[in-house]
């Protein structure tokens, strides 16, 4: 009984803590058009935002990519996003651990990358990616 107890006990706190991990950086809801762009998505995200049910709304683009540092090259899916709204709809703040979301600024081509692509590349915080 003590180790069904146990077991029970820890899955609980397993399935919690996924669910928020992934659950907290990733959208619930995404709406997508059916040749993938979205002209005027301000618009789109005001009438999102109208229902009770929407807590907030931001854009973002996926594409595939490629990321070297000393001669490690790994296959990558780069999110575009802006950051200040990123905010409103996922966790990142929370889940970072180093530097912030707001230090991205247009045009300055930054990144943030995943602990574990930042160890298999071999990487730090300030390191310059290709």
């Amino acid at each position: 009984m003590t180790a069904l107890i146990t077991v029970m006990s820890v899955m609980n706190g397993f399935h919690k803590e996924v669910r928020s991990r992934i659950l907290g950086v990733a959208s619930h809801v995404q709406i997508t058009s059916f040749n993938g762009t979205i002209t005027h998505w301000e618009q789109v995200a005001d009438i999102a935002v109208q229902n009770p049910q929407v807590a907030s709304a931001a854009p973002y683009v996926n594409a595939q990519g490629m990321l070297s540092y000393n001669q490690v090259v790994r296959g990558v899916i780069v999110r575009g996003i802006l950051p200040d709204a990123e905010n409103t709809v996922a966790d990142f703040s929370n889940m970072m651990m180093m530097g912030e979301l707001n230090q991205l600024q247009a045009g300055e081509f930054g990144i943030v990358i995943g602990l574990e692509l930042a160890r298999a590349l071999g990487t730090f915080q300030g390191t310059r990616l290709c």
